[in-house]
């Protein structure tokens, strides 16, 4: 038995196939172009949070480490420039542990033994002699003498025996305390080398042992100036509970 179809009998459901397949085909593309853009979008993002981590974390490292080493270099500074004594309460931050990168640290800690001790050598030998040492002069380090005209003071608390016996042990450290710290920096501001504290008096060279133009003339003002500085010290301890001084 032979068949005979029409010419064309499958032309309709094939071009009705090809088109159900193109369409289907074209729809895959778009959710590949859509999924593809999808993703290039999430790794842009990706990348830009990666990088912008990678930025702040620099950036945090970057102050851990910079800011001690900031501060050490100014301490560093002022310690060359002998301006320390101002700069003690920065001290406390330069203790070990106060940085979190070891090295950091273990620097900070070397830098502060070697500040206290300087500036605790200075508290017995004056100033000037101290630049000169940690300036390299050799000279300094050698006993040698020079000839040369010096003005000397030496003050003293007016009647220290009665006022000392008068005190309690604290108000006695305190007073002596507050008055050769005031003093001492009045004379130091007058070009002064401190030389000796001796209980309740100072001793202080002009015109050694740095030179010192007109030092008579300044020795003369630091003592005018001890007396108007005493006069705000005396309203301190007045208000205070405690006994005014009289310098001589």
């Amino acid at each position: 038995v032979v068949a005979t179809l029409p010419a064309g009998a499958f032309d309709g459901p094939a071009a009705d196939s090809l088109t159900m397949a193109s369409d289907e085909l074209k729809s895959l593309q778009t959710q590949y172009q859509e999924e593809l853009s999808h993703a290039r979008v999430a790794g842009v993002f990706v990348l830009l949070s990666i990088a912008a981590a990678s930025a702040g974390l620099g950036f945090g490292l970057g102050c851990l480490v910079s800011e001690p080493l900031r501060r050490l270099s100014g301490l560093m500074q002022k310690l060359g420039d002998f301006e320390f004594s101002k700069e003690s309460g920065k001290l406390e931050t330069l203790r070990p542990g106060h940085a979190f990168i070891a090295n950091v640290s273990e620097l900070q800690g070397a830098f502060s033994r070697l500040l206290r001790g300087v500036e605790a050598f200075t508290c017995f030998v004056p100033e000037t002699v101290v630049t000169r040492i940690m300036g390299g002069d050799r000279r300094a380090t050698r006993l040698h003498v020079d000839k040369r005209h010096v003005t000397t003071m030496f003050s003293t608390i007016a009647d220290f025996t009665e006022l000392s016996e008068s005190l309690s042990e604290v108000d006695l450290v305190r007073v002596l305390t507050s008055f050769h710290t005031v003093m001492t920096a009045v004379v130091e501001s007058h070009d002064g080398a401190v030389a000796e504290i001796l209980d309740c008096g100072l001793l202080v060279y002009w015109n050694a042992p740095d030179s010192v133009p007109d030092h008579a003339r300044k020795a003369c003002e630091a003592a005018l100036a001890q007396q108007t500085a005493l006069e705000l010290l005396n309203e301190d301890f007045e208000r205070e509970g405690l006994p005014r001084l009289a310098v001589r």
